[in-house]
C-alpha cells in the first residue's frame, strides 16, 4: 500500500470526502512536492504520456466527487419571498391595511393584504427566475481545462477533473487543481491569492530546495508565463484553496443602477403620496368631513398613487433580457452591463477569432526566389503544393523540408484525429496551420521530435515578436529554430537558404523577402518568417545567444477568413451610430486588407506596391509603436479618426480605452488574454471570449461571448437597447396609470362628489393596470429601427421631458373621461356608479398600454399588433375586470353590480375616446 495512506487522515476532511477503498490514490500536495515526478505518477496510478482512461476517470469522479470548493450559497426562496415585502411602497400599503383593520373594515384590510400578497408572489416568481438564471450563467461561463485522457487532449469543465489527470497548462489560465509539474517551460505563476505577494513565482518540474515547493502549482493560481504538463494530485476541498475555504470567482446578483433609480422613484412617489394624503385629510376636516371618511379617502389615494408594478417590471425586464442574450451566445456576468450596453458608442474588437474564424490555413510559401501555393482548408492535412499553376510532385518537395521542419518543431500545438474522424487542434490556431501544412508535405511532428528532441525553448513574447526552440541532433549538436514576425526574424539573419545551400543574405535578397511579405500581407494573410541556426555543441542560456547570425528559411502565409455575418454586423453598427475599431497584432498591410474587406475602413489602397511600411499619412490606420510616442491628448485626437490599430500589444489596450473614455465615449472592449484584463476592467463593457479567453480575462469581463463572434456583441447591444426601451415604456405607462387614479380620486375630494372608487376597488384596479399591462410592455422584442437610433447618453434619464408631458396629458385625459362616465350615470346607486368608473378606467388604461407601445414606433410601423405578450396580458386584464363586475362572490367583496349593455357600450366608447385623443396628441 502506498505511503499516501498514512497521510489521508491528516490531510483530508472526513466529513466532506468520500471514504476511500483500501488502495487510495490520495497523496498530499506537500508530499508530492518532495517526490520525483515519476514516483508521484506511480502513486496516483496514472500515465504521464497518455493520462487516465475514460473508465478510470468515471471511477475516480464517483470516488472523490466533483472538483468544486463546496457548494455555493443557493438562492433562498424563503428569504427572497420575504424581501418582496421590504420596500417603501409595500410598507405604505401594509400601514393602510392595519389602519383599515383597526377601524373595523375587515374586508378592506383583507383586500389590501391580499393585493400586497399577490404583488409579492408575482415579484417573487419573477426575481426567483432571474436569480436562478444568473446562477445558471455562472455555470455556463465556468472554467474549462485542457486534459489528456487516453492519449488524446480534450477540453473539459474544471469540475470534472480528478486526481491522476494529466493537464496541459498554458499562459493566462488558472490552475484548476493542486498539481505536480511533470514538465515546465519558462513557467511563472501569480500566487498572490494564497500568499498575498504579487511578485511572480517561478516553477520547475525538477526537485529543488525542499522549502520552496517549486514543483507544484496550487488551485486558483494564475499562469503568467510559459506552459507546463502537470499531474492532478488533489481536487475540490482537498486543495490548499479548498482548505482555506475561499472561492475564486462568484457571480452575484446586485442591484443595478436602474433598479436603484426605480427604488428611488418609488420612495419619491410614496413621499408625494403621504404629503397629498395629509393635505387632503386636513382639507376634508376643514370642510367638516368625518375623520374616518377622510381616512378612507387617504387610504384610497395611497393605493391609487403607488405603482406597485415598478420593482416587478424592472426585474422581469432584466431577467428576460439576460435569458435572450444567453440564447444569442452572450452571458451577462454583471446585470449593470445590460443597461450600459444600450449606451455603447465605440466597440474595440480584436481581429483574430472575433472578426475572423481563427482557423488558419497555409496558402502561400515563399523561399529562395520561389512562391508556392498550398490547397486545402482547415486542419485536415490534405492538399497540394503548386508553383505557377503546376503541381509540385511529392518526390520534388525535398526543398520544403528545412522550412517545414522548422515550422513543425518550433511549435507547441498538437494536431490529432479524434473518434469523430475529424482533425482537431489543441493550442494556437496559427501553430495548428503549420502542423497541417507539415503533414501535407509528409513531415510529422512526433517523428520529427524523436529525431530532434527539444532541449530548451524561449516562448513567444510580444516585445520580441518571435519564439525560439533549441533541439539536439542524434550526433549531439544543437539546432535553434525561430519563427515570428518576418521583419524581426529577417533582422536576426545574416544568411538565407538557397537552392545552392546557405548563401549570404545581401540587401537585394533581404528587400525581396520584405516585399513578398508586404505582398502576402496585402492579401489579408498572416505571415511568419522562419530561421535556423546550427549551434554546434554550444549550449545557450538566453534567447540572445541563439537569436543571432541565423539563416533565413522562408515565409509562410496563412489565411483566416472573416466569420459569417461579421460584415452585416459592422454595417448595423454604423447605422446605429456605433464606431468599430479593429485591433490586431498583425502588420499594417494585413490589417488594412481585412478591415477593407469588412468595410471597417471607408477606403484603402489595394495595390501592394502602394502600401507603405508606415501608415502615418493614413488617418484611418495607426501603428502601435506610433501610438506609444504620443501624449494623452494626441492619442485622444488620433483615436477620434482611426478605425484600425495594427501591431498593437495587449498592454496598450488600457490606454486606448482610457483615451476614448476621456473623450466622453462609452466603450466596449473585447479581449481573451491575460494582458487584456486591465482593459476589460477599465472599459464600460468588458467582453471576454468564451472559447479562446483565459480565466483572468473572463473574470475581468462584464459579458462573456460563448461563440467568440462579433455579431453576438452587436446582438447584445441591441438587446441592451431593447431592455432599456421596454423598461422606460413600462414605467411611463405605470406612472400614467397612477396619475389617472390619483386625479380621479383627488377631483372627487375637491368637488365633494364622493369617492368614485373604494380602496378595495382601487386595489383590484392596480392588479389590472399595474401588473399585467406593464409585464406585457417589458416582454417586447426589438422594434424595427432600434438599431438605427443614436446610442443613449450615459447620463440620460429613464424618462425625458417629452415623456413626462405625455404622462401628465394621458393621465389627465383618462381621468377626465372616467369622471364623465361617472357623471353620465349620476343618480344611480353608489355601487352602480363605482362599477362604471372601475370599468371605464380599467379599459382606458389597458388601451393606454397599447398607446404607449405605439408611441415608441414610427407611424407606419404596425408590427406591435402581433405582440403575443400584449394580447395575453390584455386578455388577463379584461378577465380580471369581468370577474370583478360579473362574478357574484367578487361582487360581494368589491361592492360592484352588473352593468347594462348600454353602460358597457358607453364605457368602451369613453375608453376608446381617450385612446384616440391621446394617440393624436402623442407628438406634442
Amino acid at each position: 500500500m502506498p505511503n499516501g495512506v498514512a497521510e489521508k487522515g491528516a490531510s483530508m476532511n472526513e466529513t466532506s470526502v468520500p471514504v476511500l477503498p483500501d488502495k487510495p490514490f490520495f497523496l498530499s500536495i506537500d508530499r508530492a512536492s518532495l517526490l520525483p515526478a515519476k514516483e508521484v505518477v506511480e502513486r496516483l496510478e496514472s500515465d504521464a504520456s497518455r493520462g487516465l482512461t475514460a473508465e478510470e476517470v468515471a471511477s475516480r469522479l464517483a470516488r472523490f466527487g466533483p472538483n468544486e470548493l463546496g457548494k455555493k450559497a443557493q438562492v433562498n426562496p424563503v428569504r427572497l419571498f420575504i424581501n418582496q415585502f421590504i420596500s417603501t411602497v409595500v410598507g405604505l400599503l401594509i400601514v393602510a391595511a392595519i389602519v383599515s383593520e383597526c377601524a373595523g373594515e375587515h374586508l378592506q384590510a383583507a383586500g389590501i393584504a391580499i393585493a400586497v400578497l399577490i404583488n409579492g408572489i408575482v415579484g417573487f416568481i419573477t426575481e426567483y427566475k432571474a436569480q436562478v438564471s444568473l446562477a445558471a450563467l455562472e455555470k455556463l461561463s465556468g472554467p474549462v481545462s485542457r486534459v489528456r485522457r487516453g492519449g488524446q487532449d480534450f477540453e473539459v469543465p474544471a469540475s470534472e477533473i480528478v486526481p491522476g489527470d494529466v493537464l496541459i497548462l498554458e499562459e493566462g489560465a488558472r490552475v484548476p487543481a493542486d498539481v505536480r509539474l511533470l514538465s515546465a517551460a519558462s513557467l511563472s505563476l501569480d500566487e498572490s491569492m494564497l500568499s498575498g505577494e504579487s511578485i511572480p513565482v517561478y516553477k520547475s518540474s525538477e526537485l529543488g530546495d525542499e522549502t520552496e515547493q517549486v514543483t507544484v502549482a496550487y488551485q486558483g493560481t494564475l499562469i503568467l508565463k510559459g506552459r507546463a504538463k502537470a499531474l492532478v494530485v488533489a481536487t475540490g476541498s482537498n486543495t490548499k484553496l479548498g482548505q482555506l475555504g475561499h472561492s475564486l470567482t462568484e457571480i452575484r446578483a446586485k442591484a443595478t443602477p436602474l433598479q436603484d433609480d426605480l427604488e428611488k422613484l418609488g420612495k419619491q412617489l410614496s413621499l408625494f403620496t403621504v404629503v397629498v394624503c395629509a393635505a387632503l385629510f386636513g382639507l376634508g376636516l376643514l370642510h367638516g368631513e368625518k375623520p374616518w371618511e377622510m381616512v378612507q379617502v387617504s387610504i384610497a389615494l395611497a393605493v391609487a398613487a403607488i405603482p406597485e408594478g415598478l420593482p416587478v417590471v424592472a426585474t422581469l425586464a432584466l431577467a428576460t433580457g439576460t435569458n435572450r442574450m444567453v440564447k444569442l451566445g452572450a452571458l451577462i456576468r454583471k446585470l449593470s452591463a445590460v443597461e450600459t450596453l444600450g449606451c455603447t458608442e465605440v466597440i474595440c474588437t480584436d481581429k483574430t477569432g472575433t472578426l475572423t474564424q481563427n482557423q488558419m490555413t497555409v496558402t502561400d510559401i515563399v523561399l529562395d526566389g520561389r512562391h508556392l501555393n498550398v490547397s486545402g482548408l482547415g486542419y485536415t492535412p490534405e492538399g497540394e503544393f503548386s508553383e505557377n499553376n503546376c503541381v509540385v510532385l511529392k518526390e520534388e518537395r525535398s526543398f520544403l523540408k528545412p522550412l517545414l521542419t522548422a515550422a513543425v518543431l518550433c511549435n507547441d500545438a498538437k494536431l490529432e484525429m479524434h473518434e469523430d474522424a475529424q482533425w482537431h487542434i489543441h493550442g494556437d490556431p496559427t501553430e495548428g496551420a503549420l502542423l497541417t501544412v507539415g503533414l501535407k508535405a509528409g513531415i510529422e511532428q512526433k517523428s520529427s521530435r524523436e529525431e530532434l528532441p527539444r532541449q530548451k525553448e524561449f516562448p513567444f513574447e510580444l516585445s520580441r515578436k518571435r519564439m525560439t526552440t533549441i533541439h539536439q541532433s542524434q550526433g549531439g549538436d544543437f539546432l535553434a529554430y525561430t519563427k515570428g514576425a518576418p521583419e524581426t526574424v529577417l533582422a536576426l539573419c545574416m544568411n538565407y537558404l538557397s537552392s545552392n545551400g546557405v548563401s549570404e543574405l545581401d540587401q537585394p535578397r533581404r528587400e525581396w523577402f520584405l516585399s513578398k511579405n508586404i505582398e502576402l500581407a496585402s492579401k489579408g494573410l498572416r505571415v511568419l518568417g522562419l530561421a535556423a541556426r546550427d549551434l554546434g555543441t554550444r549550449k545557450v542560456a538566453a534567447h540572445a545567444d541563439a537569436e543571432s547570425d541565423m539563416t533565413f528559411l522562408g515565409l509562410i502565409g496563412m489565411s483566416d477568413r472573416p466569420k459569417e455575418g461579421v460584415l452585416e454586423a459592422i454595417e448595423e453598427c454604423k447605422r446605429a451610430g456605433i464606431k468599430v475599431i479593429m485591433l490586431t497584432g498583425d502588420q499594417p498591410a494585413t490589417a488594412v486588407s481585412i478591415a477593407s474587406d469588412l468595410n471597417i475602413l471607408p477606403s484603402a489602397p489595394r495595390d501592394a506596391d502602394a502600401l507603405p511600411l508606415s501608415f502615418t499619412s493614413n488617418n484611418d490606420v495607426v501603428i502601435g509603436r506610433d501610438l506609444e510616442k504620443m501624449d494623452a491628448e494626441q492619442v485622444k485626437e488620433r483615436l477620434s479618426h482611426c478605425s484600425v490599430l495594427a501591431r498593437v500589444q495587449p498592454e496598450a489596450k488600457l490606454s486606448i480605452v482610457q483615451a476614448l473614455q476621456s473623450a466622453g465615449k462609452v466603450v466596449a472592449m473585447t479581449g481573451d488574454g491575460i494582458n487584456d484584463a486591465p482593459a476589460l476592467q477599465q472599459s464600460d463593457i468588458g467582453v471576454a471570449m468564451g472559447r479562446s479567453g483565459t480565466s483572468l480575462a473572463r473574470e475581468a469581463s462584464d459579458m462573456v461571448i460563448t461563440d467568440d463572434n462579433f455579431p453576438t456583441i452587436v446582438h447584445a447591444v441591441e438587446q441592451g437597447r431593447v431592455i432599456y426601451s421596454n423598461i422606460s415604456c413600462a414605467v411611463a405607462y405605470l406612472l400614467t396609470a397612477s396619475l389617472a387614479s390619483v386625479l380621479t380620486v383627488a377631483a372627487a375630494v375637491v368637488f365633494d362628489t364622493g369617492l368614485p372608487l373604494s380602496p378595495l376597488q382601487l386595489l383590484w384596479l392596480n392588479l389590472i393596470m399595474h401588473i399585467f399591462p406593464g409585464l406585457g410592455l417589458v416582454l417586447q422584442k426589438a422594434r424595427p429601427g432600434i438599431m438605427r437610433e443614436a446610442p443613449r447618453g450615459r447620463k440620460q434619464s429613464l424618462l425625458g421631458r417629452k415623456e413626462y408631458i405625455q404622462i401628465f396629458m394621458r393621465g389627465a385625459v383618462v381621468s377626465l373621461v372616467t369622471i364623465l362616465a361617472a357623471e353620465s350615470v349620476r343618480g344611480q346607486s353608489l355601487e352602480y356608479v363605482r362599477s362604471v368608473v372601475l370599468a371605464t378606467i380599467s379599459v382606458a388604461l389597458l388601451l393606454q398600454s397599447w398607446s404607449w407601445l405605439a408611441a415608441r414606433r414610427p407611424a407606419d410601423d404596425w408590427s406591435y399588433l402581433s405582440s403575443g405578450a400584449m394580447y395575453l396580458n390584455t386578455v388577463m386584464g379584461i378577465g380580471l375586470l369581468l370577474v370583478a363586475t360579473l362574478f357574484p362572490p367578487m361582487q360581494a367583496i368589491l361592492e360592484t353590480v352588473n352593468l347594462t349593455a348600454q353602460a358597457w357600450s358607453a364605457t368602451i366608447l369613453f375608453a376608446l375616446f381617450s385612446f384616440l385623443l391621446t394617440s393624436l396628441m402623442q407628438d406634442y
